[in-house]
C-alpha cells in the first residue's frame, strides 16, 4: 500500500523565516489536509493490524495502540558525507558532537507517519477538550513553535506542538528509549494542566 507524504503545492521556508502571510497560507493548507491525512493513516492502520485491534477512534486509549503499531515502522537512513559536511558547516562547533551522534535521518515514510500521528494526537486533544483548536502562533519569533500549526486554547496560554512532541518520541524509539505507552503517557502528562 502506498503512503503519500504531505507535500504543499507551494514553496515553503523554514518556519522561523516565514512572514505572517506565509505562515497563514501554510496553516490554511495544513488544516485543509487533516481529513485526508487522518483517512490515510486509519486506512493503513486498519489494513495492517489484526482484526480486533483497538480502532483509531480518537480515544486516549487509541494512542497506545497507534504508538505500538508505529514503533516497528520507524526507519532511518544514513546521511551522505556531503550532507553531513554541509549541515555541520551550519552548526556551531559545540553542537557537532550531538549532531554526529544523531546523524541518521528518518526516512520519508517515517516523517510522513510522524506528521499524520501528530495530527491524530492533536485531534485526540481536541476531542477530549472541545475548547482546544488548531491555531497559529506568530510571536514571539524565538518561540519553538512559531508559525507552526499547534493546538491552542482561546481562554488560556495553552500551546501544544504535536509535531515536536511526536518527533521527540520517535527519536526515543530510534534510540530504544521508548515504550508502547509513550504517546498515551505524554497525553496524560500534557492534559494535567487542562483539568
Amino acid at each position: 500500500m502506498n503512503y503519500f507524504a504531505m507535500d504543499p503545492p507551494f514553496e515553503i521556508k523554514e518556519f522561523r523565516e516565514m512572514r505572517k502571510r506565509e505562515a497563514q497560507q501554510y496553516f490554511d493548507w495544513f488544516i485543509s489536509q487533516i481529513p485526508h491525512r487522518l483517512n490515510q493513516l486509519e486506512t493503513l492502520y486498519t489494513w495492517s493490524t489484526e482484526s480486533g485491534a483497538h480502532p483509531l477512534d480518537f480515544s486516549r486509549e487509541s494512542l497506545a495502540a497507534l504508538w505500538e503499531w508505529f514503533i516497528p515502522l520507524v526507519e532511518s537512513e544514513s546521511k551522505s558525507p556531503e550532507q553531513i559536511k554541509k549541515e555541520l558547516a551550519n552548526l556551531p562547533e559545540w553542537r557537532h558532537k550531538v549532531y554526529l551522534e544523531q546523524s541518521p535521518e528518518f526516512t520519508l515514510a517515517t516523517h510522513s507517519f510522524i506528521t499524520d500521528i501528530c495530527i491524530y494526537f492533536g485531534e485526540v486533544f481536541r476531542k477530549e477538550f472541545p475548547a482546544l483548536q488548531w491555531g497559529l502562533v506568530t510571536r514571539p519569533k524565538l518561540l519553538y513553535c512559531v508559525n507552526r500549526p499547534v493546538i491552542v486554547s482561546g481562554g488560556s496560554n495553552f500551546e501544544l506542538d504535536p509535531r515536536h512532541l511526536v518527533y521527540i518520541q520517535t527519536l526515543k524509539v530510534q534510540s530504544n528509549k521508548s515504550n508502547n505507552q509513550a504517546l498515551l503517557e505524554l497525553f496524560d502528562i500534557r492534559t494535567k494542566s487542562l483539568k
